[in-house]
């Protein structure tokens, strides 16, 4: 996830015929960085960053070009069909400048371009039925010692300029670490912290450290605060999980208070029909 976020919310639509909607080619100077560099990075699994929604330059470090393409088309990397192995082995840096009054939309599609113009990609938007898990409240009533009530909006403080590592930018009453500065963690414990926003993000967060995307059915209003620690099962399984680490599933209920089950339900998906290794710089 990131992550803005890495990408949005799961949006469960009626399921019709399996149809491949071509996705649209943009010209022009609004569809296009100002200045971009890609480049591959071959320092291996580590810290990943991005900085894509809010103010200033767009830099994407040490992340998978499956992650590239869900942060750029807004579906969880899980949702990506057709990726060649290379795609979620392989790992670039993008560093980018867009207009300086262009929105998160406006970014995303400047990335969208970008990979168009140097990945060689051509994909399609299809629904699917698809494994998905339901993110529910664990037990009514009681929510966990990690998932407080937040006075902030993140999306809102980014939106206005803030700079979410300011000494006076919103902060965890839970740790006092920075809420609106989007962690993404690749090691096989992850420590995420943030908050500011409601559960359907929270489900969006989660979905990168677990097997298929998460559908928010929490029905929980308001903006939230988190802090989680656990194994990523997208990293390693619960059997090989470091001593006293919880897995992804146990944590989200015992600090979260909610709780992770297996469902089916028609979900948007990419369906990537082409897609190389870039072009040099």
């Amino acid at each position: 996830m990131v992550r803005r976020a890495a990408a949005a919310a799961l949006c469960l639509l009626a399921l019709p015929p399996a149809q491949g909607q071509e996705l649209p080619a943009r010209s022009g100077a609004d569809s296009r960085f100002d200045v971009a560099s890609v480049k591959a990075n071959t320092s291996g699994p580590g810290p990943t960053s991005l900085s894509l929604a809010g103010p200033g330059a767009v830099n994407l470090v040490n992340m998978p070009l499956s992650w590239i393409l869900a942060e750029a088309f807004e579906v969880p990397a899980t949702e990506l069909i057709g990726l060649p192995g290379w795609a979620e082995r392989e790992r670039f840096d993008i560093r980018a400048t867009p207009r300086a009054d262009a929105s998160a939309s406006q970014r995303r599609q400047m990335l969208q371009t970008l990979l168009r113009d140097r990945f060689g990609l051509a994909a399609t938007r299809e629904v699917r039925p698809r494994d998905v898990y339901e993110l529910v409240v664990a037990r009514q009533g009681r929510l966990g010692p990690n998932l407080t009530p937040s006075t902030y909006d993140c999306a809102a403080f980014l939106a206005a300029g803030g700079a979410p590592l300011d000494p006076g930018a919103p902060r965890s009453t839970i740790n006092k670490q920075p809420l609106c500065w989007r962690t993404i963690g690749l090691g096989s414990v992850i420590r995420l912290t943030f908050g500011g926003v409601p559960a359907s993000q929270i489900a969006e967060r989660l979905r990168l450290y677990v097997d298929r995307p998460i559908v928010d059915k929490t029905g929980l209003a308001g903006n939230y605060d988190v802090v989680l620690e656990a194994v990523s099962l997208m990293i390693q399984g619960p059997a090989q999980a470091p001593a006293g680490q919880p897995s992804v599933f146990a944590a989200v209920e015992e600090q979260l208070g909610l709780k992770l089950e297996r469902r089916q339900a028609p979900l948007e998906v990419l369906v990537v029909t082409a897609i190389q290794r870039p072009t040099a710089d």
